[in-house]
């Protein structure tokens, strides 16, 4: 036997006063894109691996938030960003003032995604995606053994 709702409790939840998924997700979006932003601010003064981590787990919960309400194309954005910043992360190479400012144009029309409840449907995150995406595999390349002559291996 399954046990009964008890009477009230469901009509609680369709109440016009609970608090909708979207209306968490947007306070909750907000914190996460405050600590992007201090995050580029960071990346910008040179604190690369603290701003770094603080990004990534803004990013990874950011991007998994945005898919479950249904927000494709933050969701996109934030995974895309959350690629270069861990490439970067696991490269421990600096990103250069032109990567900065395409992350920081990434993270701008993540705000103006926020912003319009995600409707925005045109090129732009798809073109910010593959430019991201192009920069992450760049970074991939550049590993702190491949960086340096003296951790290169001869061959033969």
């Amino acid at each position: 036997m399954f046990p009964t709702v008890p009477a009230g409790c469901m009509s609680d939840l369709a109440a016009p006063s609970a608090p909708s998924l979207r209306a968490i997700f947007a306070g909750e979006a907000r914190v996460h894109m405050a600590a992007l932003d201090a995050g580029l601010a960071a990346l910008a003064r040179g604190a690369a691996a603290h701003a770094r981590d603080a990004m990534l787990d803004a990013l990874h919960t950011l991007a998994g938030a945005a898919r479950a309400v249904d927000l494709r194309e933050l969701e996109w954005l934030s995974q895309a960003l959350e690629r270069v910043i861990g490439a970067a992360a696991k490269a421990n190479a600096e990103l250069s003032a032109p990567r900065r400012a395409l992350l920081a144009e990434a993270v701008a029309l993540a705000h103006q995604l926020l912003g319009g409840a995600g409707e925005h449907s045109g090129k732009r995150p798809l073109t910010l995606v593959a430019q991201l995406d192009a920069l992450a595999r760049e970074l991939a390349v550049v590993t702190p053994c491949n960086r340096s002559p003296e951790h290169r291996t001869a061959t033969p």
